[in-house]
């Protein structure tokens, strides 16, 4: 997850590098980022959380919630304020992945930061 975060600062950087829109004018590139960072900060963090566990496993199926989310926010088109912040939790859930491999709270708590996050996801809050 660090080497995609560190592809996400700098894909941009290196696109506008290559003359991409000049390269390939049919080509759009915020599309193809807006699916990466899909699928890096929400699909395979909510991957490590089930397949490692970190939801109790009754309740694996509750990573739907954040998963719709997620899609919901992403799917915004005023999902940034003007100078470029997120409204709402911004489906980092690779953020919230680390916490909870790395410091394993009890299920309870696994649950209720999911589900807080996922339902901050819908609250327009810079």
């Amino acid at each position: 997850m660090m080497v995609a975060t560190a592809i996400d600062a700098t894909d941009g950087w290196l696109a506008r590098q290559a003359r991409v829109k000049e390269i390939l004018p049919g080509f759009d590139g915020a599309a193809l980022d807006n699916l990466i960072d899909f699928q890096t900060y929400t699909t395979l963090p909510l991957l490590l959380i089930w397949r490692a566990g970190l939801m109790p496993g009754a309740l694996a199926w509750l990573l739907l919630f954040p998963l719709l989310a997620s899609a919901y926010g992403f799917s915004q088109t005023q999902a940034k304020t003007d100078d470029g912040f997120f409204l709402g939790f911004p489906s980092y859930w690779k953020i919230v992945a680390f916490y909870l491999y790395a410091f394993q709270p009890q299920p309870w708590v696994s649950v209720a930061l999911t589900a807080t996050c996922a339902v901050l996801t819908f609250v327009p809050t810079p």
